[in-house]
């Protein structure tokens, strides 16, 4: 797939030798630094309140209006609904068939997918031409429902959101994989059962 460099982001790739380190773990906030202990390169930190979900550093900065571990945990990788919660002053453009119908079509076409994920693209690209898929919210629920996500960092361009607010989103999501790793919440209960 051809792409412009500046999107060519893959968070598995990047994040891959990153190490979470809690800075802070109280009922009503959570504090995680993040990153490779070998390079400073995309490291960043993120917190987490009852009111907001923040990500600063290497990665840039980005408040959600959004907040809690329980929320962080259960709601980031819902592409639409996280997406929501970014401040409107973010989005850069509308929805644009054209360039949706040409990613999807660019994921269908590469040879390392899976037949599922062709089949989800022709579905999605049938969408588009009824009409069920004609805004971003539709559109970003799809791709992120489908997987496509995994397979190109064609997001920005397409869901109207600059690269590096997409960017900042794979590192959430990145997090909130590591979190579930570490069995993070039940860590968070039981310290909170002791601390009263």
């Amino acid at each position: 797939m051809e792409k412009d460099a500046y999107l060519d982001f893959d968070h598995r790739d990047k994040f891959k030798n990153h190490v979470v380190t809690v800075l802070e773990n109280t009922p009503n906030i959570q504090m995680f630094k993040c990153r490779d202990p070998e390079t400073i390169s995309y490291y960043f930190y993120i917190t987490i309140t009852d009111m907001a979900i923040s990500i600063y550093g290497d990665m840039g900065c980005l408040t959600l209006v959004a907040g809690g571990i329980d929320w962080f945990r259960g709601s980031i990788r819902d592409g639409s609904y996280a997406m929501s919660k970014i401040p409107h002053n973010f989005e850069t453009k509308e929805f644009d068939e054209k360039a949706a119908i040409k990613a999807v079509k660019e994921i269908y076409d590469d040879k390392e997918v899976t037949e599922d994920i062709k089949l989800a693209c022709l579905d999605m690209l049938s969408d588009i031409e009824m009409g069920q898929i004609n805004d971003k919210e539709s559109f970003v629920d799809a791709w992120f429902r489908n997987d496509l996500h995994e397979f190109t960092d064609y997001e920005p361009e397409i869901m109207g959101y600059t690269a590096m607010v997409w960017h900042q989103m794979s590192a959430f999501i990145w997090l909130a994989d590591q979190l579930d790793k570490m069995d993070f919440h039940k860590a968070v209960k039981e310290e909170a059962a002791v601390n009263g």
